[in-house]
């Protein structure tokens, strides 16, 4: 193959992943984007060194199309936010390496068609690896690409994202095998060659199947959804969503408790048009940083007292403040309060659930944000990386987040109605087994409350709210999200969006939600990411097999 083929095969690749990515419908194009990248890499084995500028081409493309708005220019944009977003632009391609070095060692041990063989388990491990820590980042998902065919998305709770990602990688395999060896002895392709043997069948089957039975698993799935049945057979709380669509860039500037009255009088207003309410939801950081009565002692009478009078329980994003005795062990992340030297403290980007009792509020309950977005809220690994925690800080909000270490569910009690939530924030819901463990631990719904305004006008918050839908499908779950300026709406188990509102609008909705048995869980809910450790393991085991195979016949041959 040429180069100026190779070339051209890398970019196709990368410009079909991006087709199927949302926004775009196109899901179709992800079960054959990987096969031009396939042949370049199949090609020239004593030159796969030089293969990396072409792998590298094709997933730039394919992340830049997808997350360009990460670096997205806006007027008040903050340049270190700005130039982290290059940085990842630029870096970020380099993690789809992994599952091509896998492939090129497998094939040094074996040979390149069982190589070949194994990439679907390869890709599948690398995606789960590209989960997992500080550095995870499991947006570009090639499972994601298939959230418009929602019928074949349902296998989802089987076994989470994985499912998907090793069908998709696994069509795409054999596409490539019936392609390559459909090739004449003068580069033309004879159609009639894909039944012609039995392995080629085997193959052509195994794609049908891929395709078919989790259609027809979904089929039968959505078939037996019904809102008003899982009305009649639960309990439910009705939930009022905030959309307040305040300015990211000014939040931390302008008056705080500005803000709150716009929360409290969208809430009132909510109320009064749609009647009792149980819980509202305001969005990620809703109280931010007003003065240490509030976001350390958690005087919060303004909103305690509305809350009181409208007998409702409220979850709510807040910038959270924990003061440390100075001789105590603290977090790496600690500062220095400005007007003591000598008071040590953390700052915590977290979920704040207040319940209302007949004479006032109950216990207060927290989640702290235990999935920092990398870079701009707090440095990756920055506990065993200390001396960086203080080069790396951006100036909007409070950087340097501390990650918080607590998994539980909230517990809303209102109207002697209780629902365990999953106080999902921003990024978090990212991670398809940190928020299934939420609901393994018994949480009836999911909340997710994010900012999102940050990327207004660009793709950004309506691949979050895709992601958010992923979550609800894996763990057969409604969510609730509130946006800051969107998107703010209710997602059903099956993940069809139930009901949302316009984004950039100050604006509330309000439903009734399903309190979900908190016993009926999914395969994956109950078991997580096996199926990846399960593909780690036979991959492994199927190279050493392969190997002492390979051996047996070269001294055979010897």
């Amino acid at each position: 193959m040429t180069t100026r083929n190779k070339l051209l095969y890398a970019i196709f690749s990368g410009l079909l992943l991006s087709a199927a990515f949302p926004p775009f419908p196109v899901f179709v194009t992800a079960f054959f984007a990987f096969v031009p990248l396939l042949f370049v890499i199949a090609s020239d084995t004593e030159q796969k060194h030089t293969h990396f500028r072409y792998i590298y081409l094709t997933f730039f493309i394919y992340h830049l199309s997808s997350n360009w708005w990460i670096s997205k220019i806006q007027e008040n944009s903050d340049p270190y936010l700005f130039w982290s977003g290059v940085a990842l632009d630029i870096a970020h391609p380099i993690f789809f390496f992994l599952p091509f070095i896998l492939y090129y060692i497998s094939r040094k041990l074996t040979n390149e068609r069982f190589a070949v063989l194994l990439f679907p388990l390869f890709w599948t491990i690398f995606e789960w690896l590209h989960s997992i820590g500080d550095m995870g980042y499991s947006w570009l998902s090639i499972a994601h690409t298939q959230y418009t065919n929602l019928t074949w998305y349902q296998i989802l709770d089987i076994a989470g994202i994985w499912l998907p990602v090793l069908l998709i990688a696994l069509v795409n395999t054999l596409i490539f095998m019936l392609l390559r060896d459909g090739k004449k002895s003068d580069g033309k392709f004879a159609w009639r060659s894909i039944f012609s043997t039995t392995q080629k069948k085997i193959y052509a089957t195994i794609i049908y199947a891929a395709i078919v039975l989790p259609m027809v698993y979904g089929y039968i799935t959505i078939s037996n959804y019904d809102y008003m049945e899982d009305l009649e057979q639960n309990d439910f709380i009705n939930i009022g969503l905030l959309q307040p669509n305040v300015n990211p860039w000014d939040k931390w500037e302008k008056s705080g408790m500005e803000q709150i009255m716009t929360h409290l009088r969208l809430q009132d207003s909510l109320i009064q048009k749609d009647g009792k309410l149980n819980l509202c939801i305001w969005s990620e950081t809703a109280i931010p940083m007003l003065d240490l009565s509030v976001n350390r002692d958690m005087k919060l009478d303004i909103i305690t007292d509305n809350l009181v009078k409208n007998d409702v329980s409220l979850l709510t994003g807040i910038a959270r403040l924990r003061f440390w005795n100075k001789d105590a062990e603290q977090p790496i992340t600690t500062s220095y309060f400005l007007q003591d030297t000598n008071q040590p403290y953390s700052s915590y980007n977290s979920a704040l659930l207040i319940n209302t009792k007949k004479d006032g509020i109950d216990e207060l309950q927290f989640h702290d944000k235990g999935k920092l977005t990398p870079f701009a809220e707090g440095f990756p690994y920055v506990e065993y990386l200390g001396f960086a925690k203080d080069w790396l800080k951006w100036g909007i909000g409070i950087s340097s987040w501390t990650k918080g270490t607590e998994m539980e569910c909230l517990t809303v009690r209102n109207d002697g109605r209780t629902a365990q939530i999953a106080p999902i924030i921003c990024i978090e819901s990212v991670y398809p087994d940190f928020v299934r463990k939420f609901v393994e631990n018994g949480a009836n719904i999911i909340v997710v409350i994010t900012n999102d305004a940050w990327y207004n006008y660009s793709p950004g918050p309506e691949q979050h709210f895709i992601i958010a839908a992923t979550r609800a499908i894996e763990n057969r779950r409604y969510v609730a999200r509130a946006a800051n300026s969107g998107v703010t709406g209710f997602i059903t188990p099956i993940g069809k969006t139930m009901s949302r509102v316009p984004q950039y609008e100050q604006v509330a909705i309000a439903a009734s939600i399903p309190i979900m048995n908190a016993d009926n869980k999914t395969i994956y809910t109950l078991y997580g990411d096996f199926l990846p450790e399960i593909a780690s393991v036979v991959a492994v085991l199927a190279v050493i097999i392969q190997m002492f195979r390979k051996r047996q016949n070269a001294k055979e041959i010897g």
